[in-house]
C-alpha cells in the first residue's frame, strides 16, 4: 500500500510539473514580431511594400518594433518604427503594426541580398507587464531587369526582296513575285537572345494581297510586330 502511494505520489508531481512549465515555454515561443515583403526579387528602380505583424500568446498593447533594412540596397534612413495601440486597452493577440514602403536604388547590383529585420520589439499586457517579442526577417534579392529588346536582327524570304531594305525600326515590308510563285518562305531572327519570334516559315500564296506577320515577344512580355505583304 505504502508503495501504491508513493506511485501515485510521483505521478501527481509529475503531472504538475508539466502543467507548471507548459504554458510559459509556448508563452515565450508564440510572441513574435513578422515581415512579409511583397516580392522576394527585386529590380533597381522599383518598389516594394512590407507589411509588419505580431502574435501574442495573450492579448497584448502597445506594442512597438523597429524594422531595419540596408541603406546600400534602398533608398531611407535605414529603419522605421512601428506602433500599436489599441484604443480600447484591450489589445489582441494579432496586430497590424503597419506597412513599410521600400524603393531599390536604381544603382543596386544584381545578385545582391538584402535582409529586413524586425528588432526591439515589446508589448504590454492586461496587468502592464512588459513582454518581449521576438523579431523576424526577411530576405530580398536584386535581380537584373527584364529585356524590353523586341527588335528584329534579320529578316528574309526565300523568294523576291523586301521593299525597303530591312531596319530594325522598320515594322511594314512589300514583296513582289509573279503569280506562279505558290509559295514563300519568311525567316527573321531575334535582336535579343532572350526574345522569341514567332510567324515565321513556309506561307501559302494567293492571287493578290498576302499579309502576314511576324511578332517578337521580349522577356519582359513587350512586344513587336513586322508585317509582309507579297
Amino acid at each position: 500500500m505504502k508503495k501504491f502511494l508513493q506511485a501515485c505520489f510521483v505521478m501527481i508531481f509529475l503531472a504538475g510539473s508539466l502543467f507548471a512549465v507548459s504554458p510559459k515555454q509556448a508563452f515565450a515561443a508564440s510572441n513574435a514580431v513578422t515581415v512579409s515583403p511583397s516580392a522576394t526579387s527585386v529590380t533597381p528602380g522599383s518598389t516594394i511594400t512590407v507589411q509588419v505583424r505580431f502574435t501574442a500568446s495573450k492579448k497584448l498593447t502597445p506594442v512597438k518594433a523597429t524594422v531595419t533594412y540596408p541603406t546600400s540596397i534602398f533608398e531611407g534612413s535605414g529603419s522605421a518604427t512601428f506602433l500599436y495601440e489599441d484604443e480600447t486597452a484591450v489589445g489582441t493577440t494579432n496586430g497590424f503594426l503597419g506597412t513599410l514602403t521600400l524603393k531599390v536604388k536604381s544603382n543596386a547590383a544584381p545578385g545582391a541580398v538584402a535582409k529586413i529585420t524586425a528588432s526591439n520589439a515589446t508589448g504590454s499586457d492586461f496587468d502592464l507587464n512588459v513582454v518581449q517579442l521576438s523579431g523576424g526577417s526577411a530576405s530580398v534579392t536584386v535581380v537584373a531587369p527584364k529585356s524590353t529588346n523586341a527588335n528584329l536582327a534579320s529578316l528574309t524570304v526565300n523568294t523576291g526582296a523586301l521593299s525597303p531594305a530591312f531596319s530594325a525600326g522598320q515594322t511594314s515590308y512589300a514583296v513582289t513575285v509573279p503569280n506562279s510563285v505558290s509559295s514563300i518562305t519568311i525567316g527573321a531572327t531575334a535582336a535579343d537572345s532572350k526574345a522569341t519570334v514567332s510567324g515565321t516559315g513556309a506561307k501559302n500564296l494567293n492571287v493578290g494581297s498576302n499579309k502576314f506577320s511576324v511578332v517578337v515577344k521580349a522577356e519582359s512580355g513587350a512586344t513587336k510586330t513586322y508585317i509582309v505583304t507579297v
